[in-house]
């Protein structure tokens, strides 16, 4: 398994704990995986869970060595 950053530009449901008024961001967000695709929909699912959606990739996704 690989640790890799991925920047996402998210869009903030009304349960996602997100400050009202704010409504996107660009987040961090830190998965493990075999590969980076797997750490791109891993990160994707577990936002999701949270109410925080997906809308695109800000930059490279990195390994972190």
């Amino acid at each position: 398994m690989n640790l890799y950053e991925i920047n996402m530009k998210v869009r903030l449901g009304p349960n996602s704990g997100a400050p009202a008024g704010m409504s996107a961001a660009v987040v961090a967000c830190y998965s493990s995986a075999r590969d980076y695709e797997h750490a791109v929909r891993e990160g994707v699912r577990i936002g999701a869970s949270k109410d925080i959606m997906f809308e695109d990739i800000v930059g490279p996704v990195r390994e972190i060595p």
